[in-house]
């Protein structure tokens, strides 16, 4: 996009939709770590032109995070942190963690996405 270009702002948009800013001439997107190695990947495969293996990765976004979204960005993403072997603590009240049961369907999903080799919780059990 023009804003991308010398002398303009850069602009960024939502992991979500990562790809199709980077399609439309986009630098990228915000997000926390880990959902970042996600998006690392499939901004390597755009640049590298597998436009197929980078439309995978990014479906890995139609669910992580929003599956546990009722919990809040940041309770999911330290919940996926711990998850891959970098615990950042826990979450000071009001804000809760996810539960157990939550946090075993986020190491099962997880098992699915790229993140799949750093995890150290076995999503079955």
């Amino acid at each position: 996009a023009e804003v991308d270009r010398a002398g303009h702002a850069r602009y960024f948009t939502t992991m979500q939709m990562l790809l199709a800013t980077l399609a439309l001439g986009g630098s990228g997107a915000t997000m926390p770590p880990p959902a970042a190695e996600i998006a690392r990947q499939v901004i390597e495969a755009f640049r590298g032109g597998d436009f197929k293996r980078a439309a995978e990765i990014q479906l890995q976004f139609s669910v992580f995070p929003s599956r546990w979204m009722h919990r809040g960005l940041t309770a999911t993403m330290k919940a996926a942190m711990r998850l891959i072997g970098i615990p950042v603590g826990d979450l000071y009240p009001p804000y809760v963690s996810l539960d157990p049961d939550e946090t075993a369907a986020l190491a099962k999903y997880l098992q699915t996405t790229v993140l799949a080799k750093r995890l150290v919780v076995d999503p079955r059990g």
